[in-house]
C-alpha cells in the first residue's frame, strides 16, 4: 500500500498533491482555490509551502549548475541544508514522498510504450508533401522524441505529441517552438491542438496572446508580419491571457463556435461567434440631448448630482425587443466607488442589467435569480475630475464589447461565471424600470438605490450593434447621430 492510501494523512497528502501540481504548473482552477484557502488558513502549511518551494528552487539551480561545471558543485547539498534548516528538509522528504505515492500513475502517463527519457515531445507523423527549412535543427523523422527547440516547417503537414498528451498539427510556412510538456509558443504559422484531461492547461504563445487549454480542441494562425493571431474554438473553452511580453496580462474567456483575433499588444480587434455573420443596420431607439445648465460636449449638459437620474421606462417595449444594442453617452465625474450609468430592472436585484463605472473599470452586469454576474469589465486608468469621456457598451450574437473615447478597452463572449451568456434587453423577465443615472429598488427591498452622481451629456441607445468605426464616428462627432454612412466618413 503506498503512503497516498493512508487515510489518517489524507488531508495533508492532498495539500502537498496541490504544491507539486502548482509547482509543475498543472494545477487545476479547483485545485489552486483549495491551494489558497489551505495557505490563507493555516499558517504552518504556508510556512512549509514557502520552504518547499524554496528548496526547489535551489535543487533547480543546483542541477543546473552541476550540468555546466560538475567539480564546482560537489558539496552544494549539504550547503542547502544548512541554509534552510531541518523543517524545509522535512518538507523536501514529504514531497519526495507524494513523488513515490504518485510514481505508478505518473510512470504510466510518462512512460507509456516507449520511454520518453528526458524528450518533452515526439514527432508523431509528416505529410508526403512536408518539408523542413534550412533553419529547422530538430530530428525530422517519424517517431523522433524532441527536447525544448524550434520546428520550422516550409510546406506540408507535421503533427508532434506532448509527453502530456497535447497533440498539435502544424500546417503551410510554420515557425513552432517547444519548451515544456506543457507549454509551446507559434511565432507564425498554423496550428491545431487538441488537449485531452491530461493535458489540461497546455499553453500556445504568440506574441500578444497565451492560449491557455480549458479542456478543448482549437486552431490558431499567427501573421508573419504583423503578429496578429486569429484563433477558433471548435470544441470546449480556452482561456485567453492578453498582453505582450513584459506587460500585465488580463484574462478572456473564449468558448466553442467562437473566433477572436488579436494583435501584437495583446488587444482583442475583432470577436465573433460561427455562423451569425450578417448584415448589421442598427436602428436608433432614442437619442437625449440632455441639455441643462452645464457645458458639455454637444452644447449644455445634465449635472444629475448625488440622487439625480433620468427615466426611460416610457421606452421599455422599444428596449425589450432589442436582442443586440448600442448604449452611447458623455460622462463626467462619476460617483467614487460604484456610478450606475444606467438600469433595466423589474425593481428588484434579481432580475437586473446594468451598466456603471468604478475607479479603475467600465462595467456591464446583470442578474437573473440569487448571483450578479459582472459578464464584462474594462480597465481604464481613472476618471479625470472634470473630464468629459466618451463610453459605449454594444452586444450582437451574444458578444459584447466595451469602448472609451472610442477606443475598445473590453470584450466577453461569455461571463466572468462559466456558462454564463452575454444578456440582452429582451434577456430580462418583465421588466418595469428603465433609468438613467440610477439602479431602481422598490418598497420593501433591504437595498438603497445607487445612483451616477456625475455628468451626462448626449445619450444614444441604437437597436444592435454600432461597428468599432461607428464608435470612432459618435466619439469624434458629439452630438451627431450614426448612420451606415458615417463609417466611411
Amino acid at each position: 500500500m503506498s503512503h497516498l492510501d493512508d487515510t489518517n494523512d489524507d488531508s495533508e497528502h492532498e495539500f502537498l498533491r496541490r504544491v507539486l501540481r502548482y509547482q509543475e504548473k498543472s494545477i487545476t482552477p479547483e485545485e489552486l482555490t483549495r491551494l489558497n484557502e489551505d495557505l490563507r488558513d493555516d499558517p504552518d502549511r504556508l510556512t512549509e509551502f514557502s520552504e518547499i518551494c524554496e528548496t526547489s528552487r535551489l535543487i533547480y539551480d543546483d542541477a543546473e549548475g552541476k550540468a555546466q561545471n560538475p567539480s564546482q558543485h560537489q558539496s552544494r547539498p549539504h550547503q542547502v541544508l544548512s541554509r534552510l534548516g531541518w523543517g524545509a528538509y522535512l518538507g523536501l522528504a514529504a514531497l519526495l514522498a507524494i513523488f513515490l505515492g504518485l510514481g505508478v500513475m505518473l510512470g504510466v502517463r510518462d512512460q507509456g510504450d516507449q520511454p520518453w527519457g528526458d524528450a518533452v515531445a515526439k514527432l508523431e507523423y509528416t505529410s508526403a508533401d512536408a518539408v523542413f527549412s534550412d533553419s529547422h535543427q530538430m530530428p525530422s523523422e517519424v517517431g523522433s522524441l524532441l527536447g525544448k527547440g524550434w520546428v520550422h516547417l516550409d510546406r506540408g503537414t507535421v503533427r508532434i505529441l506532448f509527453r502530456s498528451g497535447a497533440s498539435v498539427e502544424l500546417s503551410g510556412q510554420t515557425a513552432f517552438g517547444i519548451d515544456s510538456p506543457m507549454r509551446s509558443y507559434l511565432e507564425y504559422g498554423r496550428a491545431s491542438v487538441f488537449a485531452p484531461d491530461s493535458a489540461r492547461d497546455f499553453i500556445v504563445a504568440t506574441e500578444g496572446v497565451e492560449i491557455v487549454d480549458l479542456g478543448t480542441r482549437f486552431e490558431v494562425e499567427v501573421d508573419a508580419e504583423s503578429k496578429q493571431s486569429t484563433l477558433t474554438v471548435t470544441e470546449g473553452l480556452v482561456d485567453l491571457h492578453l498582453g505582450s511580453k513584459g506587460t500585465p496580462r488580463r484574462i478572456q474567456p473564449l468558448e466553442a463556435g467562437f473566433s477572436a483575433q488579436v494583435d501584437a499588444k495583446g488587444e482583442i480587434i475583432a470577436m465573433r461567434q460561427a455562423g451569425t455573420a450578417r448584415e448589421v443596420t442598427p436602428k436608433l431607439l432614442g437619442h437625449w440631448k440632455l441639455d441643462g445648465s452645464i457645458d458639455g460636449v454637444a452644447g449644455t449638459a445634465t449635472h444629475l448630482g448625488a440622487s439625480g437620474s433620468i427615466d426611460l421606462s416610457d421606452h421599455l417595449e422599444a428596449f425589450t425587443q432589442a436582442d443586440s444594442f448600442t448604449i452611447s453617452a458623455w460622462v463626467r465625474n462619476p460617483a467614487d466607488g460604484t456610478a450606475i450609468l444606467f438600469s433595466l430592472s423589474d425593481g428588484t436585484l434579481s432580475n437586473r442589467l446594468q451598466i456603471q463605472l468604478s475607479r479603475r473599470f467600465l462595467v456591464f452586469g446583470w442578474q437573473q435569480g440569487l448571483h450578479f454576474d459582472s459578464v464584462t469589465s474594462g480597465l481604464i486608468d481613472r476618471w479625470e475630475p472634470d473630464r468629459w469621456y466618451h463610453v459605449t457598451v454594444t452586444s450582437r450574437d451574444g458578444l459584447l464589447w466595451l469602448y472609451r473615447d472610442g477606443e475598445q478597452i473590453g470584450s466577453s463572449s461569455i461571463g466572468q461565471k462559466l456558462g454564463t451568456p452575454i444578456p440582452s434587453f429582451a434577456s430580462l423577465d418583465t421588466p418595469t424600470s428603465a433609468f438613467l443615472g440610477k439602479r431602481n429598488i422598490t418598497s420593501g427591498e433591504r437595498f438603497k438605490p445607487q445612483y451616477f452622481g456625475g455628468s451626462i451629456d448626449d445619450l444614444q441607445i441604437y437597436q444592435d450593434a454600432i461597428s468599432p468605426e461607428g464608435i470612432r464616428f459618435l466619439y469624434t462627432n458629439p452630438g451627431d447621430i450614426w448612420s451606415a454612412e458615417s463609417d466611411n466618413q
